[in-house]
């Protein structure tokens, strides 16, 4: 298989109507809205499907509707294809997607920490004195010269790059009248200047105080090992650990998105191809300055490629060792290790002993084989304490796999009722 990055688009993405698609047509989807409206005590739908494009382009509603899409539909991908990311990446706000996507940071913590950010960032920006621009059709050596002419002119603060996102089109943070001078100066020289649709001026100095607040919030978390390796926007470069996640998501705040090193050093390390997961196609177009196919799940011809391509293939087998599996690889978060060892080891023995039985009289399982597989994945679910987020993002994962209509409903009961 073609080595594989996943994307995933930060603010600017939002649209009317976003996400319904997939919340419409798979249940992975509907779990992470479910969810996000249970947690946040609010109508995650109606922010995405009916706001008009004023009121989602609100930070603090941009950021939440574009994260929980953007999980959702990484959801629906795992569930309906066989395809696996080598890594992962995200744009600003798109990192924390990744983030939870790699199992690093659990999803209600990730809810929880999407809501204040944009509250933060939307309180501290909206006075409506900052804005953010970008720059196409020059190089950003040649920006650089232009904004510290600019910077050198006229009074602090500063406007500053905020986003490298390929070798002629750069993002650039700051006030408004000095975004206005440095347009002036852009179209002199034959270059293209978008206004973007967000509310302040982000990856710029003038978030000190977010990330400070941001700093102080993601100290009290804890964090899992990697599922997927996940590139930072603050080095263009892989975590090395997920203790690193609190340093790297405060630094973004203040530091430029470095999203031409992150696709460079995806080329380095020989990925083919990309798919972009949430709202719109920015990230794919982007893709395209560099020896990557890219994909866009939001492309219809793009999903119907992928779904084909990597269709989940039927094997009879593959429930049973599925509860295996996950029973093996999902973390311990109960302080009685010791029982829940025991536990899960006969547990995941029973499971072996029944399978290889299954081997060694030459059949298929049948309901009651996989319906003993779930039950004992469950108890091991249970022992070792997992949050009700990780518990049913494994059970949706399941669904594939089941050939039985009552095996199917069952596992959606669990979703729902447990």
């Amino acid at each position: 298989m073609k080595k594989t990055t996943f994307l995933f688009p930060g603010q600017g993405s939002q649209y009317t109507g976003m996400g319904k698609q997939w919340y419409d047509e798979f249940f992975e989807a509907r779990l992470v809205f479910d969810e996000a409206e249970e947690l946040l005590q609010m109508n995650i739908t109606d922010l995405c499907f009916q706001s008009d494009l004023a009121a989602l382009t609100r930070t603090d509603s941009a950021q939440l509707a574009i994260f929980i899409c953007s999980v959702a539909m990484f959801r629906v991908l795992m569930a309906h294809s066989s395809l696996r990311p080598d890594y992962l990446a995200g744009h600003s706000l798109g990192e924390i997607s990744a983030l939870v996507c790699s199992g690093a940071l659990n999803l209600s913590e990730g809810i929880r920490l999407v809501k204040k950010r944009g509250e933060w960032m939307q309180e501290v920006g909206g006075n409506g004195m900052g804005g953010m621009m970008a720059v196409n059709h020059i190089h950003a050596d040649r920006v650089e010269e232009m904004l510290s002419h600019i910077n050198n002119e006229a009074q602090l603060p500063d406007i500053a790059i905020a986003c490298y996102n390929a070798p002629d089109q750069v993002v650039i943070s700051g006030p408004k009248h000095k975004l206005d001078l440095l347009s002036s100066e852009v179209e002199k020289e034959k270059g293209i200047v978008n206004q973007l649709q967000v509310s302040s001026s982000f990856h710029h100095i003038s978030m000190i105080e977010v990330a400070e607040r941001l700093q102080k919030k993601l100290t009290g978390l804890s964090f899992n090992p990697f599922t997927f390796p996940v590139i930072s926007n603050v080095t263009g470069h892989p975590y090395t650990q997920s203790s690193e996640i609190t340093e790297m998501l405060s630094r973004q705040m203040i530091s430029p998105v470095r999203w031409s090193d992150t696709i460079r050093f995806l080329v380095s390390a020989g990925v083919e191809q990309a798919v972009e997961i949430g709202p719109k196609q920015v990230l794919k177009k982007l893709v395209k300055h560099y020896p990557i196919t890219s994909y866009a799940m939001e492309n219809k011809a793009d999903w119907t490629f992928l779904q084909k391509q990597y269709a989940v293939k039927a094997d009879s087998m593959q429930f049973l060792r599925f509860c295996i599996s996950h029973s093996l690889c999902t973390p311990n978060h109960n302080n009685s290790s010791e029982k829940v060892t025991t536990q899960t080891a006969l547990s995941i023995r029973t499971m072996k002993k029944r399978l290889a039985v299954i081997h060694q009289e030459g059949r298929v399982p049948d309901l009651q084989d996989n319906q003993q597989a779930l039950k004992e994945m469950l108890r091991v679910f249970q022992e070792k304490q997992i949050e009700s987020s990780e518990r049913n993002q494994r059970l949706s994962q399941l669904l594939p796999y089941s050939n039985h209509i009552e095996l199917t409903e069952q596992i959606k009961e669990y979703i729902i009722f447990t």
